[in-house]
């Protein structure tokens, strides 16, 4: 038997599509529920350790914990580079209507609408902080 003949497999099954470009609001949602189950979960097993004296769960929940922690991170990187993307979409549009329609006031008005985007993040960093 030729060794290339046994690695012939269709791989039309496997091909998926690779534009990232629009949003994924089921794949948000599906991913909120997931932390709000992995929260709940986790709370259970800390409490059912607690009121059992099973370190076994106790050790598991807080370990949960971390895989909350991490999701959660992973939100607020992600709500963040929303917001920069943001914030970069309306000085590009600002630029091009200053330019094209010569509206001058079109840059610093988006700016200070971006920095107002900037500010209101900051203010919920440290505010959670």
């Amino acid at each position: 038997m030729n060794p290339n003949e046994r690695h012939k497999h269709a791989m039309a099954e496997f091909r998926h599509s690779h534009e990232f470009g629009g949003q994924n609001r089921e794949g948000e949602r599906r991913t909120a529920w997931v932390t709000w189950l992995t929260l709940v979960t986790m709370a259970v097993e800390i409490a059912a350790g607690w009121m059992t004296g099973s370190m076994a769960l106790l050790a598991d929940g807080w370990h949960m914990g971390t895989h909350a922690t991490a999701l959660g991170i992973a939100w607020a990187a992600y709500a963040h580079v929303l917001a920069d993307a943001l914030t970069s979409v309306l000085a590009i549009a600002a630029l091009l209507a200053a330019r094209q329609w010569g509206w001058m006031c079109a840059d610093p008005l988006m700016g200070i609408v971006g920095g107002a985007i900037i500010l209101r993040w900051a203010w919920t960093l440290v505010r959670e902080t």
